[in-house]
């Protein structure tokens, strides 16, 4: 590294720390006001009715509300009134494991039970990149280190899943303390996906790897344990388990129409272009991942970080999801940044090289773009074009870095030896 390249590293380094800290205290901001930990609310909403042994899912789509009055162990009791909160999410998007999980939340109240909540996705977002570092093949310098971690906390998706109490972060640790388990302590490994897998669409690419991989018996105790989950919510609330299982498909159709980060936000409508590229892609994907299987390629842990991030990014792509789930793409960058320091992986040309690192700084960029900030200093009438910017912007991102990704793969396993 040359001494002007170190001081531009460093720069970053104290810009991304400076960035951190911001976004940090906004989000905390932005926990504290009305709306803050939307999403959480729908958790702490439903556990009313897991208390009151009532099923979660059909109180939603039947909009009903709990019983009355509600006592809390913080002493608080609700007499009266709606126990939601106007103007938050009130959809229990995840399946049975976290639902169960997180009900307990609902024995306090509201105020109280979102901060507890945001403390506890701070932990989360503070452990995170470390739990991604120590799943690569090999050992980083510490600026680079720092860059991956830093970048992290600066993600738009890592600072918003904070503010409007995603289960994002729980899923992600889960996943990752999965993925850390899984070669020694496989039933640690399985009842981590299996929680994990609540949130299924960010989850998914781990049930996928396994396949790949053939560990199968993680993948059963996974199913296991969200089979068990929900057999005691039917317990629990009298719920017979096909009905549960029927009020997951309502919220899979539910949330596929919605707006996001994925590739059919592209589209006003689903169109044959659009399902033609949607099959086109997913068996390009399988392809990739067949080629492996067939050269044994699924031992090594260099292959396995590649066709793992391949995964993450077309699962992102395919199925619904907004800017908070695109914490994810810590996998990507971790790849490139640990790629770009061992020269003999990808065998890059001094022009792949460069194009590489502008590739992967305007992905950055893209990634960490601040929307809520942002409409502090423009009109509120374009919060919402500015943030379709950012969510085109963002699919449109993820989908370069798929296409990246997979070419970066073919040139490990075909050992090109770069021009001179």
């Amino acid at each position: 590294m040359t001494s002007f390249s170190r001081r531009l590293l460093d720069f970053y380094l104290l810009a991304a720390l400076l960035g951190s800290i911001l976004f940090l205290v906004h989000s905390g901001l932005q926990v504290w006001s009305p709306q803050g930990a939307i999403d959480f609310h729908s958790y702490w909403f439903s556990g009313h009715f897991v208390r009151q042994g009532n099923d979660p899912y059909v109180a939603y789509f039947s909009r009903s509300q709990p019983a009355l009055p509600v006592y809390y162990v913080d002493g608080v009791v609700h007499r009266e009134g709606p126990i939601s909160v106007p103007g938050l999410s009130v959809t229990p998007a995840n399946t049975a494991p976290i639902v169960l999980l997180l009900s307990a939340f609902s024995f306090l109240s509201w105020l109280p039970a979102k901060l507890l909540w945001s403390l506890f996705n701070v932990g989360l977002m503070l452990l995170i990149p470390w739990l991604v570092i120590s799943l690569l093949p090999g050992k980083l310098p510490w600026r680079y280190t720092l860059v991956i971690v830093l970048t992290y906390y600066c993600l738009q998706g890592t600072r918003v899943s904070i503010w409007v109490g995603q289960t994002t972060l729980l899923t992600f640790a889960l996943m990752l303390s999965s993925l850390r388990a899984s070669l020694r302590k496989p039933l640690l490994s399985g009842l981590s996906l299996g929680i994990a897998l609540s949130k299924y669409s960010l989850s998914l690419p781990v049930a996928l790897f396994y396949l790949y991989a053939r560990k199968y018996k993680i993948l059963f105790i996974s199913l296991f344990v969200q089979l068990a989950a929900l057999l005691i919510l039917s317990g629990l609330t009298g719920t017979m388990p096909y009905d549960i299982g029927a009020s997951y498909v309502k919220m899979v159709f539910h949330h596929n129409t919605l707006p996001g980060i994925h590739f059919r936000s592209l589209f006003a409508q689903p169109t044959w272009l659009y399902y033609g590229l949607l099959v086109s892609g997913t068996l390009l994907i399988g392809l990739v991942i067949a080629n492996q299987y067939h050269l044994h390629r699924h031992k090594d842990s260099t292959y396995n970080i590649h066709i793992f991030v391949i995964l993450s990014l077309w699962t992102l792509l395919v199925g619904y999801h907004r800017a908070y789930d695109t914490t994810l793409v810590i996998f990507f960058l971790s790849l490139i940044i640990y790629g770009l320091n061992q020269p003999d992986l990808w065998h890059l040309t001094p022009r792949q090289r460069n194009l590489l690192i502008g590739f992967l700084s305007l992905f950055i960029l893209i990634m960490a773009a601040p929307f809520s900030i942002v409409t502090l200093f423009l009109p509120l009438a374009y919060g919402p074009f500015w943030q379709q910017i950012i969510n085109y912007a963002m699919t449109l991102a993820l989908m370069i870095a798929l296409f990246v990704s997979i070419w970066l793969l073919s040139r490990v396993t075909s050992g090109v030896v770069p021009e001179r």
